[in-house]
């Protein structure tokens, strides 16, 4: 089993990779899973993060972006966060769905008990 023992500030690209990989085994996912640090998500700084199915080489994945200037543990957190969203991600989800109901909290509880363990 990979742990993951964040260290730096901010994550750095190999930290980030282990705990996906570790979030990947423990929780598969529809679509495989990548993991992008913009500058901004929506051309400010009051998003921290989101997730997408994006088409890349022509094969869909689940895209999960964390602002680059969040500092850790906040960049942590809003990667597990997100990587919750991956976790329950249908293709009959809608932009109406809720975003943060009980399937996904289910989800992100089920996550924060393996990452807090670790």
């Amino acid at each position: 089993v990979t742990t993951f023992k964040p260290r730096v500030h901010p994550l750095k690209r190999s930290e980030v990779n282990k705990l996906l990989t570790l979030l990947q085994a423990r929780f598969p996912t529809l679509h495989p899973v990548r993991v992008v640090r913009p500058a901004s998500i929506d051309g400010t700084d009051k998003a921290f993060g989101d997730t997408s199915v994006k088409k890349i080489g022509g094969k869909k994945y689940l895209v999960i972006r964390v602002a680059a200037w969040l500092p850790y543990p906040t960049d942590w957190m809003v990667l597990c966060h997100e990587y919750a969203h991956a976790m329950v991600w249908r293709p009959e989800h809608q932009e109406d769905d809720e975003h943060h109901g009980p399937e996904w909290g289910l989800a992100e509880s089920r996550l924060w008990k393996v990452v807090g363990s670790e």
